[in-house]
C-alpha cells in the first residue's frame, strides 16, 4: 500500500490496533482524539516505545498481553490476544 494511503487511513482512524512492531509508528499520524491499542508478546512487554510515542502525541494508549503461539521464519510471531492489560 502506498505510504500516502497509509497516512490517509491513519488520519481517518479512531482506533489503531496492532501487535507490537514497526507498523505501530503510525501512531504519529493519528488524530489527537484517537487511541492506540497494542498487543504485546511477553518478550516485548518491557518495551514502552509505542506508549511513549502515544503520550508524546497525546493519544490514548491501551496495551494487552499477547501470548506467543508460534515463531515463524524471519522472527515473525503468531500471537493469541488475551484480556490481560499491561
Amino acid at each position: 500500500m502506498p505510504f500516502g494511503e497509509q497516512l490517509r487511513i491513519a488520519r481517518e482512524s479512531d482506533v489503531l490496533c496492532g501487535v507490537h512492531g514497526a507498523a505501530l509508528t503510525h501512531v504519529l499520524f493519528l488524530r489527537q482524539d484517537s487511541e492506540l491499542v497494542e498487543f504485546t508478546p511477553p518478550e516485548a512487554r518491557r518495551n514502552d516505545l509505542f506508549k511513549k510515542l502515544a503520550g508524546f502525541r497525546g493519544i490514548r494508549f491501551t496495551r494487552y498481553l499477547a501470548q506467543t503461539v508460534h515463531v515463524l521464519p524471519k522472527r515473525k510471531t503468531v500471537v493469541r490476544v488475551t484480556d490481560t492489560r499491561l
